[in-house]
């Protein structure tokens, strides 16, 4: 799956722009950076990625951190999606208990089963949407929350990197040092005053890349 949508190049133009939609928050461009590299499929924390570019993206601005929700996340609704996926195969076991399935005809089961599959699918679906394009971007100039709530609403908001006062992590919980996930609070002072990545990898490592950044040290890769 591709990150929303494929901008189209221009022809004959050394750095092509990319072209600005109404719709689109986050779209795959040309390589801003020549050092980038292809985001895998399922990344949740990627260093300097390669043909990923946002709306409002200016034309000498690089995108230098990826961020979603840790992949372990998913687990809950996976785990709920394959019961529901073998629920039907397992009570066919104990169809003899239920009186009443002899008497309904073939026609309505195969139209009910096959619509109890469309809701199980309809359902992993919208899970897995709502983690693909719920992303977080760090740019050399700016921080870009871009919050996805379902197939036709998405929401993002920004600041800049010298509006940025304060910031902090948690890492709370067995689950979250095993896996070494966390939450990320940001203040600023521009007029969304709280920035909050949320249960996203290696918090601490995005903290001290964002702490560079403030101080105009642009090497994310430093230790």
């Amino acid at each position: 799956m591709q990150d929303i949508f494929v901008a189209p190049k221009k022809t004959g133009d050394i750095n092509p722009k990319i072209k600005k939609t109404k719709k689109v928050d986050l779209v795959k461009s040309d390589d801003l950076n020549i050092n980038a590299k292809k985001v895998p499929f399922l990344s949740s924390f990627y260093l300097n990625p390669g043909g990923i570019s946002f709306k409002e993206q200016e034309e000498d601005e690089e995108i230098v951190l990826l961020l979603r929700r840790h992949l372990v996340t998913s687990i809950p609704w996976l785990c709920v999606a394959l019961v529901l996926l073998f629920a039907p195969i397992f009570l066919s076991f104990f169809s003899g208990y239920f009186s009443f399935l002899p008497l309904v005809p073939t026609a309505y089961k195969i139209f009910f089963l096959l619509f109890y599959y469309l809701c199980v699918l309809m359902y992993a679906f919208v899970n897995f949407i709502s983690w693909f394009y719920n992303v977080s971007l760090v740019t050399q100039k700016r921080l870009v929350d871009i919050h996805f709530f379902d197939i036709l609403y998405h929401d993002m908001a920004m600041t800049k990197i010298n509006l940025i006062e304060d910031i902090t992590f948690t890492q709370a919980g067995f689950i979250r040092s095993f896996f070494n996930y966390g939450d990320i609070f940001i203040q600023t002072a521009g007029e969304k005053m709280h920035f909050d990545f949320s249960a996203i990898p290696s918090p601490e490592r995005v903290m001290e890349i964002i702490e560079n950044l403030m101080g105009g040290d642009n090497d994310i890769h430093g230790s």
